[in-house]
């Protein structure tokens, strides 16, 4: 990866986790739980953003590759990333977590699948996180996410 491609993704992924962390933090209001729900999205999306600083540091400076024009590629995965955490934190209070974050799953293993789609493992792989983590939040971390439309 030369130095643009890392200065430009790096800056998409810190505005991107910018940009999810701020909404985290505005939706964190009293609640009678112990840990609020948007406390550990916050938390992930802040060391991402440490991370994504870190990164540009490190791609301002890194050297030119020999003095050679460098053509800017476009880092399409970055930005479909940085747009499904978007549509996922968008649609997960109404929705709810399970649904949010199967379909979310599923549409990012499209952007980062290279080669033939397992098309069964992709399902599975969404499901299966998508439930577990939901009834690890819920019975284990006493944390209710939200239940949007299936109420569980």
């Amino acid at each position: 990866m030369g130095r643009k491609d890392r200065i430009l993704s790096s800056l998409v992924v810190v505005a991107a986790a910018t940009a999810g962390l701020v909404f985290c933090l505005k939706q964190i209001k009293p609640t009678q739980l112990p840990v609020h729900p948007y406390t550990f999205p916050a938390i992930i999306l802040g060391l991402m953003d440490a991370l994504g600083v870190i990164r540009l540091v490190q791609g301002f400076l890194m050297r030119s590759e020999g003095g050679a024009r460098n053509s800017l590629r476009l880092p399409w995965k970055s930005l479909a990333t940085a747009v499904l955490i978007g549509l996922f934190a968008w649609a997960i209070k109404p929705v709810g977590y399970v649904i949010s974050s199967f379909v979310y799953i599923i549409a990012q293993m499209l952007v980062l699948w290279e080669g033939k789609k397992r098309w069964a493992l992709m399902f599975a792989i969404a499901f299966c996180g998508s439930v577990v983590i939901y009834f690890l939040f819920r019975n284990v971390f006493n944390v209710m996410l939200p239940q949007g439309v299936l109420k569980i």
